[in-house]
C-alpha cells in the first residue's frame, strides 16, 4: 500500500462556520466528532468530513483551548485566523517508519488504541495504550486497532502524524480509527459529487530553495518515498506533499491541497481561497479530463 495522505486537518475560529462552508463546497457531510479529543490537547472541539476513506478534519480551541493558550489557538494568533494544521498519513509499519522518522525529528505524541470489534461496529470497548516508538503495532482477529505517531512542525515544516491500522485495507474493509468505526456505512452510499481523494498538499516553509530540498529530503528519507519535482515534492502513494516558499503573508505550514474531481462530470470549481487554504481540483492522471462548471472571476477572491 505504501504510504497515503489519508488526512489533513485544519484548526478553525468558528467551527460551525467552517463545516458548514466546507460540507457545502465539497458536498460531503460530517463522518465523525470524536468526544474524547474535547478535554484533551488543552481543550478542541472538532468534526471530521468524509471525501470517501480520506477525511478531512476541522479542530477548534474550546474557551478552557484558549486560556491555556493550546497549540491550536496560538496557531490561529499567528495566521491571523483560519489556516492548516496537520498532515496525516497512513504507513504499512509503524515500528518499522516511526523508527526511522525519529532519527530525523522529535516526537511529541505516541499512543495507541485497541477496539474490541470488527471494522465498522462502533469505538464502544476501546482500551488506549502508550506507544513505544520501534514497537509493532498489536494485531488479532475480531479486533480494530491504530497507533499513532505525531511529529514536531518545526522539524517536518507542519504537525506531521504517521498512522499504521488494522484491518489495513482499502475502502469499506479497513479501519481509520480516527473517523471513529462507523464511517465504512456512510461510505457505500455517500460518494462527494465533487471530489475524491486528496491529490496533493502544499507545506510552505522558510528559507531558499536548498532549504525546501532538504526538508523534502527529510520526509523522503524518513518514510522511504522518491523524491520529483526538481527536489522540493515527495511523491507518496496516490498522491504528493509539496514544499513551497512561505508568500508574501507570511503564513507556513499547510496552505494549500489538491483533491482528484468526480470523474465524469463537469468541476464544480478549479481552484478557490477559502479557511486560510487554497484547494484545488485536478483531473486524476488517466482520466479524461473535464471543464469546471464555473469560470473563477477572480484567482484572489477568498472566503
Amino acid at each position: 500500500m505504501g504510504v497515503r495522505l489519508r488526512q489533513i486537518v485544519l484548526v478553525a475560529q468558528d467551527i460551525d462556520w467552517s463545516v458548514a462552508t466546507l460540507t457545502a463546497l465539497f458536498d460531503t457531510y460530517v463522518a465523525y466528532r470524536d468526544p474524547g479529543i474535547v478535554p484533551a490537547f488543552g481543550g478542541m472541539f472538532n468534526a471530521l468530513l468524509g471525501m470517501g476513506d480520506f477525511f478531512l478534519e476541522i479542530v477548534s480551541p474550546t474557551d478552557g483551548g484558549y486560556a491555556q493558550n493550546s497549540t491550536s489557538a496560538k496557531l490561529l494568533q499567528r495566521n491571523g485566523g483560519d489556516c492548516g494544521y496537520m498532515a496525516i498519513l497512513q504507513v504499512d509499519d509503524i515500528a518499522h517508519t516511526s523508527g526511522k522518522l525519529e532519527t530525523l525529528g522529535r516526537v511529541v505524541l505516541a499512543m495507541g488504541g485497541v477496539v474490541e470489534g470488527d471494522v465498522g461496529s462502533g469505538v464502544g470497548k476501546r482500551s488506549g495504550f502508550k506507544y513505544k516508538v520501534g514497537d509493532p503495532l498489536p494485531k488479532s482477529q475480531g479486533t480494530t486497532a491504530s497507533v499513532v505517531v505525531q511529529y514536531h512542525p518545526k522539524d517536518f515544516g507542519t504537525l506531521m502524524e504517521t498512522e499504521e491500522q488494522w484491518p489495513p485495507h482499502r475502502g469499506a474493509e479497513g479501519a481509520w480509527l480516527p473517523a471513529g468505526n462507523r464511517w465504512q456505512q456512510k461510505f457505500r452510499n455517500r460518494a462527494s459529487s465533487v471530489c475524491q481523494e486528496f491529490a496533493g498538499v502544499d507545506i510552505a516553509i522558510a528559507g531558499n530553495e536548498s532549504d525546501l530540498q532538504l526538508m523534502a529530503q527529510r520526509w523522503s528519507n524518513g518514510l522511504e518515498c522518491p523524491i520529483i519535482d526538481e527536489g522540493k515534492t515527495v511523491q507518496l502513494d496516490g498522491s504528493v506533499v509539496r514544499f513551497v516558499p512561505v508568500a508574501r503573508d507570511g503564513r507556513d505550514g499547510i496552505v494549500g491541497v489538491d483533491l482528484y474531481a468526480a470523474p465524469g462530470k463537469p468541476k464544480a470549481f478549479t481552484e478557490c481561497h477559502v479557511h486560510g487554504v487554497r484547494w484545488g481540483l485536478l483531473d486524476r492522471p488517466g482520466s479524461q479530463p473535464t471543464d469546471p462548471l464555473y469560470v473563477t472571476v477572480s484567482a484572489r477572491a477568498k472566503l
